[in-house]
């Protein structure tokens, strides 16, 4: 459990067990990177690390970068956020509204 960072180097059967990327992902979170595509694009799972640390979500597949409660839960931890976001999410007055009035993200990202 302490070396979040050996998931860069575990067998790709562990890099896609969830229980594994999750405890590496609760002392690393850039060890999410590695994660299977499938647990990358596992809704549950990533609403799950975002909530730890909204940085995973840039390594969130595609589709999930587009889902809007995975996106504000991200935003609640990190600040660039929106810079990973899908089209559409960058597009949605309410949440450039949200991340304009955090004081942490610089205006040229929303």
């Amino acid at each position: 459990k302490q070396h979040g960072p050996a998931l860069l180097l575990a067998k790709a059967f562990l890099r896609a067990d969830r229980e594994v990327v999750l405890a590496a992902v609760q002392q690393h979170w850039q060890v999410f990177e590695y994660a299977s595509k499938d647990l990358q694009a596992d809704r549950d799972l990533v609403l799950e690390v975002v909530k730890i640390q909204g940085h995973t979500f840039e390594f969130a597949s595609e589709e999930l970068q587009a889902d809007r409660e995975i996106v504000i839960e991200a935003m609640k931890t990190w600040e660039n956020t929106l810079e990973f976001a899908g089209p559409a999410m960058r597009a949605d007055k309410d949440l450039v509204l949200l991340a304009a009035r955090d004081t942490r993200v610089p205006i040229n990202l929303v």
